[in-house]
């Protein structure tokens, strides 16, 4: 229940870009996006062109809540909320290589990519604490 907590939380205060969110709460509202995101695409094979426009909606209703929640785990390490901008340009530049046929086109190459452009931003942005954070205390 208290994952559900968490998940409620975050879409109740989807335009709030102040404040903090706590690791759990922040971890809850992803795993759950990511969760059901997941869900809907897989089914949305089965469902064809209403699936994919279902999984849509769904990308677009999550977009805001996501966002802020993500912010507000950036003030709660001790950063400011503009660091979201270096998370979503690797996601922009990583499905940018992910169409061009090149050399993403092999799955070790991929991942690799994606390890490097996501992974370690999103590890240092929203999970490391930061200097400022512990000179706060």
């Amino acid at each position: 229940m208290e994952i559900l907590r968490g998940v409620l939380l975050g879409l109740r205060k989807y335009s709030d870009f102040t404040g903090r969110s706590t690791r759990f709460e922040f971890s809850s509202f992803v795993g759950f996006y990511f969760l059901a995101g997941f869900v809907l695409a897989m089914t949305s094979d089965w469902f064809g062109h209403f699936g994919q426009t279902v999984f849509a909606i769904w990308n677009v209703l999550m977009g805001l809540p996501t966002i802020s929640v993500t912010v507000r785990r950036l003030h709660d390490v001790g950063r400011a909320g503009w660091w979201i901008i270096q998370l979503l340009v690797s996601i922009v530049l990583v499905m940018f290589l992910v169409t061009k046929e090149g050399p993403l086109s092999s799955s070790v190459m991929f991942f690799s990519t994606m390890i490097l452009l996501l992974a370690i931003p999103v590890v240092y942005a929203l999970f490391l604490p930061s200097w400022y954070a512990h000179k706060r205390d």
